[in-house]
């Protein structure tokens, strides 16, 4: 059995930066600091807000988190 070690967490808002030949092209911004607690709801409540404050539409929200993996 394994035991899982959360080591960070970051959030990654994914906007689309413009429509090329039908194509979304898309840009992204990383936050990291991401309290290791916070719920996923919390996570897209707070992208909702950020992406209030942007000229750029929300395509994307995802959650990043890094973990060491130890055998138990």
């Amino acid at each position: 059995m394994s035991e899982r070690i959360n080591e960070t967490c970051q959030l990654q808002l994914r906007f689309v930066n413009e429509i090329v030949d039908g194509r979304e092209m898309l840009v992204s911004r990383t936050l990291s600091g991401v309290k290791l607690t916070a719920t996923d709801d919390n996570l897209v409540q707070a992208a909702s807000a950020l992406a209030m404050l942007q000229t750029k539409t929300l395509k994307h929200v995802n959650r990043i988190d890094r973990a060491e993996l130890i055998e138990a």
